[in-house]
């Protein structure tokens, strides 16, 4: 009985104190104005990288001064009735800063004018795993033509591109003009936003910054099935078919071509291969955060994926 007791003394003088910490940072976190737009719980978020990487954009320029409006996953209309999603946008005294987040980890490589960039992971014994993903800058391109089509209406105000990769990631080597946009750490995001928005000045009231809040705010608010288009429509692009798999899987370090993102969340794929059941040894891209995210497009040459039953 009385190791009963002990056990539960240690059980609450180590639970009280995780539980107050939890309560302080999620009565934080209900402040901010993520929390707000998007109503997602904060265990949820924490177990969505992604997700997590837009809120710590808004975290990190809470020092940045000045009238400002946040707006998180816009959705606009693109061609052929298709959609595009903005991470992060901020409407602010100084203009419109228009945020890519990569909450990617890993040394990060590519050139202003290159099609795919290479994300390089360590594996041990000095080997990497390269996966390549599209040009942030060229993703953020289309953003920015989509939404000044959203606000052709409005006054026109100068707009910012920022791609901003994750605290835990190298960039290793990026070829960049003096002209592109600032690719980054999330650490120096302060920064050099702040540096643009001296150099520019307040070019923004509040009731414009207000108006073109306004505008844009029902694109944060699409109903799922706009969300289910827009992931089909990537899936349809890239030529995928959504598969499932209950096999065993196993990462590997070559690569077949271009590692594209995930179209239901995101993040990377990796190409793996299947170690047991019907599909051994068959390569096939997987999402990198499984088991939280479960795609899987399959390569199979005799037989494309999409004619698969």
């Amino acid at each position: 009985m009385s190791e009963l007791i002990v056990v539960l003394t240690l059980l609450i003088l180590f639970s009280v104190p995780i539980l107050l910490y939890y309560l302080f940072l999620n009565a934080r976190y209900r402040q901010s104005a993520y929390f707000r737009q998007t109503r997602r719980p904060l265990l949820q978020l924490m177990q969505d990288k992604c997700a997590y990487g837009e809120y710590l954009i808004e975290k990190y320029l809470s020092r940045f001064s000045g009238e400002k409006r946040w707006l998180f996953n816009v959705y606009l209309p693109k061609d052929e009735g298709e959609t595009t999603e903005i991470d992060a946008i901020l409407i602010h005294n100084s203009g419109i800063y228009v945020f890519e987040s990569k909450n990617y980890s890993g040394w990060i490589f590519g050139s202003e004018h290159q099609k795919m960039w290479t994300q390089s992971l360590p594996t041990g014994k000095r080997r990497t795993q390269k996966n390549h993903f599209l040009n942030p800058i060229w993703q953020n391109k289309l953003h920015i033509e989509c939404l000044e089509k959203a606000l052709s209406d409005c006054e026109a105000f100068p707009l910012y591109s920022f791609i901003l990769f994750s605290d835990r990631c190298t960039l290793k080597k990026l070829t960049l003009s003096d002209t592109a946009p600032a690719v980054i750490n999330r650490y120096d995001v302060l920064e050099k936003v702040s540096q643009q928005a001296k150099s520019t000045g307040q070019v923004c009231s509040l009731t414009q910054i207000e108006q073109l809040y306004q505008t844009l705010l029902p694109a944060t608010q699409v109903s799922q099935s706009v969300k289910d288009r827009h992931i089909a429509a990537i899936q349809k692009r890239l030529g995928k078919v959504e598969t499932s798999t209950c096999a065993t899987l196993t990462s590997v370090t070559d690569s077949v071509g271009p590692a594209p993102v995930c179209p239901r969340c995101g993040a990377l794929l990796t190409l793996r291969t299947v170690s047991k059941g019907e599909r051994k040894g068959q390569t096939f891209w997987g999402c990198s955060r499984f088991p939280k995210c479960r795609y899987t497009d399959y390569r199979d040459e005799k037989e494309p994926a999409a004619s698969k039953q």
